[in-house]
């Protein structure tokens, strides 16, 4: 049954389009030595995506990665960014190749059914300067879906007339915001006592309304701050790092073949990126308190059959919980690449 509800997860995560469009949505010509001025006339002083901006000053093809969406050197979340194209020896459309990674959320789900089987502003550029004007083109590449990795490839006339070909590869991290986990919890219960007398099956509060301690392992699905999964990184020993990213809310079942006997609901912190202190209520399957016929059945787990069940009243619980892949990692389960 968890692998059903997984299966319909990941098929609506997986459901979307990741074709690419470029087109050329600007040209003319510059100032070799206002490049910066350019792109900040062109762009807005702060761009609300990211541009790639390619540069030829005659000797050398130099390019940098800046705008609002360019987080330690990756352009964070964005379905489109742009490439600014400025040279006499830069020629025709750049090709762009992408390359979709699977994000994280797919990463834990597949990790689950294994394990059940900076810049505001753009940065300055310096070139060399003779004065002269050069041509300039901005492309505009859609349809991007994080994470993954876009190639740009640009053809450059050299000084004997042939081409050469040079290939830019910018990261395209995503914003996760959910991830499935695994994990231990234990919560306290009330004892039942049940016992066949006369053709019955007789379920009663446990004489002594004793409560046990029950361990189970569970399955979650956690929403959380929306980070980036390549640099988040957070420490027991240093809470200023990370300190909102680390919250999260959660929902699970027990990890069994009946998952429905036990569901949760509560809050995590992570200590570290696999490892989080999970706690909150949880409802467990019970049996009624009463008397049941069950015939010539002498076998007190047949018997329990006859009995109904229903959902406890909410109790505590705290627990731990790791990523798929530590758990499995931990329990000498994770499979050898």
């Amino acid at each position: 049954m968890i692998r059903f509800f997984i299966g319909i997860f990941i098929f609506f995560l997986t459901a979307q389009a990741s074709s690419q469009n470029v087109k050329l949505i600007r040209k003319g010509e510059i100032k070799e030595h206002d490049i910066n001025s350019a792109i900040t006339a062109i762009f807005g002083s702060k761009l609300d995506t990211a541009v790639l901006a390619i540069m030829d000053d005659g000797n050398a093809i130099t390019w940098t990665l800046g705008g609002k969406s360019v987080k330690q050197g990756a352009v964070l979340n964005a379905r489109v960014f742009y490439i600014f194209v400025a040279g006499n020896r830069i020629m025709d459309e750049p090709s762009v190749n992408y390359i979709k990674n699977k994000s994280a959320i797919e990463n834990s789900v597949n990790d689950i059914l294994s394990f059940i089987k900076q810049s505001n502003r753009f940065g300055i550029y310096s070139a060399k300067s003779n004065g002269g004007n050069i041509p300039y083109k901005v492309y505009e590449v859609s349809n991007i879906k994080p994470p993954g990795n876009a190639e740009i490839i640009i053809d450059v006339i050299q000084d004997d007339n042939s081409r050469m070909s040079k290939k830019i590869t910018v990261p395209i991290h995503e914003l996760n915001w959910a991830l499935l986990k695994v994990g231990v919890q234990q919560s306290k219960f009330v004892k039942n006592d049940f016992r066949i007398s006369e053709g019955r099956i007789i379920a009663s509060p446990d004489s002594a309304h004793r409560k046990e301690w029950k361990q189970q392992l569970f399955v979650a699905i956690e929403v959380h701050w929306p980070r980036d999964p390549e640099t988040y990184n957070p420490n027991i020993y240093n809470w200023k790092k990370h300190n909102y990213d680390r919250l999260g809310l959660f929902t699970g079942l027990k990890l069994s073949k009946a998952p429905l006997d036990v569901f949760f609901i509560g809050s995590t912190v992570d200590l570290f990126k696999d490892f989080s202190f999970v706690g909150g209520l949880s409802w467990k399957k019970i049996y009624k308190n009463e008397s049941v016929a069950i015939g010539n059945v002498s076998s007190l787990k047949t018997a329990k059959n006859y009995l109904t069940q229903k959902y406890s009243k909410p109790t505590w619980f705290w627990g731990l919980a790791l990523s798929p892949s530590a758990m499995a990692e931990s329990l000498g389960l994770k499979e050898k690449q």
